[in-house]
């Protein structure tokens, strides 16, 4: 496995591996997420909401999409931390839909068991 700890860099206002970016609801704190383990190491870094093919490269299509990552993962790294789809509600906004149109790349993750809040969900007031 790869060293992720050089290549992060202190940001502001950037939460590209925070897990809330993209996990707006978690129903459980321990199934909320799975260890995905790729026949090949990664080949790209992948930050929180990218989408990925069930071979663990990015997807380019919506049809592709197998799994949406929740923590950082590296060039060379042999797994990948992916949501669950029954146990999370995930942020429309946290989505890297990269150059895949919106409509069908939510369908797509709908279809795979995803419910997708927008910000109208996000936004309601709990006081």
């Amino acid at each position: 496995m790869a060293n992720p700890y050089g290549k992060l860099k202190a940001v502001n206002a950037d939460n590209s591996r925070s897990r809330c970016k993209v996990v707006a609801y978690a129903a459980d704190p321990v199934l909320q997420d799975r260890l995905v383990k790729l026949a090949s190491p990664l080949t790209d870094d992948l930050i929180v909401g990218a989408l990925l093919k069930a071979d663990g490269t990015k997807a380019t299509t919506a049809s592709d999409i197998a799994h949406v990552v929740v923590e950082s993962a590296y060039e060379g790294q042999e797994s990948v931390v992916v949501a669950h789809p029954t146990f999370v509600i995930l942020a429309e906004d946290g989505i890297e839909f990269n150059s895949m149109e919106k409509a069908s790349v939510i369908a797509k993750l709908q279809s795979l068991g995803f419910v997708i809040a927008g910000y109208e969900e996000l936004a309601i007031p709990t006081t």
